[in-house]
């Protein structure tokens, strides 16, 4: 005997699915690319800002970003990437990008597809080095 899906089981079988393709699209449109770092600067954030320790890091790689979102326009689309340093994750990005730029090896940065560091750069998801062999 055949198990049928009823109507509340349907409903939330496709919200799962939804939810699901939505989740998978966010990291297709992502923004992504490899390079080598040519500029790291730091700022406060603007006063208008609720964090009062606010601080942002704006990062240019060689290299434009591949499928970067529409709202990253800073210095030709895809160039520039901001984050908040004054998070863990952040403080990390940082040192990871210093450490790249140091050994002057590339960085590969991958986007979450928002402009939530900065409004018109993408925000790196995460950040890693390639080590020359």
């Amino acid at each position: 005997m055949a198990n049928k899906l009823t109507g509340g089981h349907m409903r939330a079988f496709r919200t799962i699915l939804m939810a699901l393709v939505l989740l998978i699209s966010h990291q297709v449109f992502a923004g992504d690319a490899t390079g080598k770092v040519s500029r790291i600067y730091v700022m406060a954030c603007p006063s208008a800002t609720s964090q009062s320790d606010c601080a942002v890091a704006i990062v240019k790689l060689s290299v434009a970003a591949t499928n970067a979102p529409a709202c990253s326009t800073a210095g030709g689309s895809g160039l520039e990437w901001a984050f908040w340093i004054n998070t863990p994750a952040g403080k990390a990005m940082l040192t990871t990008l210093l450490h790249a730029q140091t050994i002057k090896t590339n960085v590969v940065i991958l986007g979450d597809n928002t402009c939530g560091g900065w409004g018109d750069r993408e925000r790196p998801s995460y950040i890693y080095v390639d080590y020359p062999q």
